[in-house]
């Protein structure tokens, strides 16, 4: 017997579907990752290409098992012509180039702090409150302490376990060497004198790409190998002139534990979705 709605109860059931549509909305080319547990650290296959490039068989990275929630996280590295649209100028590190006039390749030479900033900006900019709260400024006026709320929706950097986790694929890790594949050439661009434009190459097991190389990129720093306070600058990933074979998708790890810190002229931005809870 076929099944007859009113038109009280198809009103109700379009409302319903409106609902769960817009709980699950996310910017587009985002992408969903679910979450999961993996080893965060040096694969056998990384600690030996570690080996053979820089002659040193040592194990900094060592693998740790780390957990991770489902989160959003962009197909692409923000742009020099989103970067523009939100901040209104581009880096002094990078204006004297050329390729720091187009749009689409990833903006770079910026400072930590300015990517945190890029980020509420960006989430005022599209009506969302913004995921940070400010502290006072180091006696460089390179860093603030910087507080990620939670609760609150809107763009953020990864987080540095976030990171790995969306570079090795998450749940549909193939264990590639690189982010994508075990050819470096296949997923990035490196050993180059230019950045190229975002998106070129191969993207990983999840759509995701650029993670092995063009831009490095920040992220925020929570695991405890790189955790001392609230946040930590982390850069993950290799860059446009990495040479070497040294844009490895375990993700190369920087952190500031005093001023020498904190900015890079191959160091760009990836972002992250965060809903509201």
């Amino acid at each position: 017997m076929k099944k007859c709605y009113s038109m009280k109860n198809l009103f109700f059931l379009l409302l319903a579907a409106a609902i769960v549509a817009s709980c699950d909305s996310v910017p587009e080319n985002f992408i969903k990752v679910d979450g999961g547990t993996f080893m965060k650290g040096w694969t056998e296959k990384e600690r030996a290409l570690y080996k053979v490039n820089y002659g040193k068989d040592e194990d900094p990275l060592a693998p740790k098992e780390m957990s991770v929630e489902t989160f959003y996280i962009s197909k692409y590295e923000v742009t020099v012509g989103l970067w523009y649209e939100v901040m209104g100028y581009i880096p002094e590190k990078i204006t004297h180039a050329e390729w720091s006039k187009e749009p689409d390749c990833p903006i770079m030479g910026i400072t930590w702090l300015e990517a945190v900033k890029f980020c509420n900006r960006l989430s005022a900019k599209e009506g969302y409150k913004g995921c940070y709260d400010f502290g006072e400024l180091d006696k460089y006026g390179r860093f603030a302490e910087t507080t990620l709320k939670p609760d609150a929706e809107g763009y953020r950097l990864p987080t540095d376990v976030e990171w790995e986790y969306a570079a090795r694929g998450g749940k549909k890790s193939k264990g590639y060497r690189f982010a994508g594949s075990d050819s470096l050439d296949e997923v990035a661009h490196w050993n180059a004198e230019v950045p190229s434009k975002v998106g070129m190459y191969k993207p990983n097991e999840l759509g995701i790409y650029d993670m092995t190389g063009n831009a490095a990129e920040y992220t925020y720093g929570i695991s405890p190998d790189v955790t001392i306070g609230k946040a930590f600058v982390t850069v993950q990933g290799g860059h446009y002139n990495g040479r070497r074979g040294g844009a490895k998708p375990e993700n190369f790890v920087i952190y500031k534990d005093d001023t020498s810190w904190g900015e890079g002229p191959d160091v760009g931005l990836r972002l992250v979705f965060q809903k509201k809870k």
